[in-house]
């Protein structure tokens, strides 16, 4: 790719692990700087229970605004869904803290989307976005999610589509249920046509923090 193909999701491409702990435990936190990976994500989603999220959140942010805890990584946070009773409040307040790369969870639709991006323009921020399919709704509007200027890769997410699917995950093996790869190979095709990143659902935990890799497919 030369300079003048480059554009501002050229960066993630190169992203090949992305590393993610429970943002409470103080433990596994600790050991997170020396631990090698391209990205961590700042989850306030699944990672954190529901007594705790506005402890999550106050965290989440004040790394966001002192950023050297963890040296040259990436960040990548993410917000509960908008529905939810702690969703707005974590947009607004990843804004207002100057959040620069967000992964959005469970959207259901580009006019979803834009209406994420507008909320948190009117707190003067406009992050890239890391779109995660995992709905119904998603998938068939995959194409347009993909073209929105902000976005700067597409996850999928096998979980939380099978239960808004009403199918199951596994197959009685224990491997993907097989309906899930056709949806997989959309995501990769929709966001190699825009040359935005894919990253894999795979996960390699680390026997000594309990933090993940995801393992980057670009």
């Amino acid at each position: 790719m030369t300079a003048a193909e480059a554009t501002p999701a050229t960066k993630y491409l190169a992203v090949r692990s992305i590393l993610e702990t429970p943002i409470l435990d103080e433990r596994k936190w600790a050991k997170v700087p020396s631990i090698p990976a391209d990205m961590m994500l700042l989850d306030l989603e699944d990672a954190v229970p529901v007594q705790l999220k506005d402890k999550a959140r106050d965290k989440v942010v004040s790394y966001l605004e002192d950023p050297s805890y963890l040296g040259d990584k990436l960040f990548l946070a993410r917000p509960n869904h908008l529905d939810s009773p702690w969703g707005r409040d974590d947009v607004i307040a990843l804004a207002e803290a100057g959040v620069t790369c967000m992964a959005y969870p469970k959207l259901r639709s580009v006019a979803e989307l834009l209406d994420v991006l507008e909320l948190l323009e009117q707190h003067h921020a406009s992050p890239d976005i890391f779109a995660i399919i995992e709905t119904a709704g998603a998938m068939m509007d995959l194409r347009e999610i993909s073209r929105v200027p902000n976005v700067v890769a597409l996850m999928c997410g096998p979980g939380d589509l099978s239960v808004d699917l009403g199918i199951p995950l596994l197959e009685p093996d224990g491997t993907l249920n097989r309906v899930f790869e056709p949806m997989k190979v959309q995501n990769v095709l929709a966001a190699h046509a825009r040359r935005i990143a894919v990253p894999t659902s795979s996960t390699r935990p680390t026997s000594e923090t309990g933090t993940k890799y995801v393992d980057a497919l670009n």
